[in-house]
């Protein structure tokens, strides 16, 4: 399964779910949806930045000092924090992700989103 395939809760300005849809219809309709950012550093407070592949939806090939993605259809914005923070790591066993606070994200061209955003060292 592509990643434009994965089936993502479509939510309200309230953050409340309203429907589901593939991720490469909501990217392309500009359908609200849910997304976790996460502030990676190492015990030395050194923060963990990488370059998004060229293949990404939103934003390729771009640096980005947070790691993170979609909320699944169905998920937490914890479980996704974690599950994204060890799929873009590539480790296995960290700590839960620290809650920090959430916001919806509107870029003013049409695309929202509400963003959580956690730390975890």
């Amino acid at each position: 399964m592509s990643a434009a395939d994965e089936i993502l809760d479509v939510v309200d300005e309230n953050d409340h779910v309203v429907g589901r849809a593939r991720r490469g219809d909501v990217y392309a309709r500009g359908l609200c949806h849910r997304c976790v950012f996460i502030w990676a550093s190492d015990p030395e407070g050194r923060v963990f930045v990488h370059r998004r592949t060229a293949t990404k939806l939103a934003f390729p090939d771009l640096y980005d000092m947070f790691v993170g993605g979609v909320v699944g259809a169905g998920e937490s914005y914890d479980d996704a924090a974690l599950r994204e923070a060890e799929e873009e790591l590539g480790v296995s066993g960290l700590p839960r992700p620290e809650y920090l606070f959430k916001f919806l994200y509107d870029d003013g061209d049409g695309r929202t989103w509400w963003s959580a955003v956690y730390e975890v060292e």
